[in-house]
């Protein structure tokens, strides 16, 4: 089903929607792929490359990430397959500096997961979301944090 967004987004939308049919177009707050819904969710502001980038995920079927370096791949293989197949066909070329700004925010976005609440140095990711600290041994786990505020907590306190 088709979504109303404002602009050159919402006949791209609807093209989109009859060309994959299997994949939910649905209106938002946020603008996501859910891997486990199959729908892209778009605010009202959703931009075509963004649009095409969550399409992307969708047609590589990326779904959960392991590590931070699995998500970061999952964006760059995104942001490629977007660039490469989904732009062309669709008649669009996708900005190398729109690629690089939202690819340079997941890295700061990271690089803030991995900071150690206690020194500032950057940690080591040991699961998905924990990390330790090789400076002072301080531990913390974080939140997902792709749509809210970055939480960091520690488990152990360094010693």
């Amino acid at each position: 089903m088709a979504v109303t967004i404002m602009g050159k987004t919402s006949s791209l939308v609807k093209k989109l929607a009859r060309d994959y049919p299997d994949i939910n177009f649905q209106a938002s707050n946020d603008t996501y792929w859910s891997s486990k819904e199959q729908s892209i969710y778009m605010d009202d502001q959703c931009d075509t490359y963004i649009l095409l980038h969550e399409l992307a995920h969708a047609s590589l079927q990326h779904a959960d990430h392991s590590s931070d370096a699995a998500l970061l791949r999952m964006e760059q293989e995104a942001w490629q397959h977007a660039i490469e197949e989904l732009a062309p066909r669709y008649g669009l070329t996708i900005p190398e500096d729109v690629v690089d700004d939202h690819l340079e925010s997941y890295r700061e976005w990271l690089h803030a997961r991995s900071k150690c609440p206690h020194c500032s140095q950057t940690g080591v990711q040991t699961d998905q979301k924990k990390y330790r600290c090789i400076a002072c041994s301080n531990e913390w786990h974080t939140n997902t944090a792709k749509r809210t505020e970055l939480r960091r907590y520690a488990t152990k306190k360094h010693l």
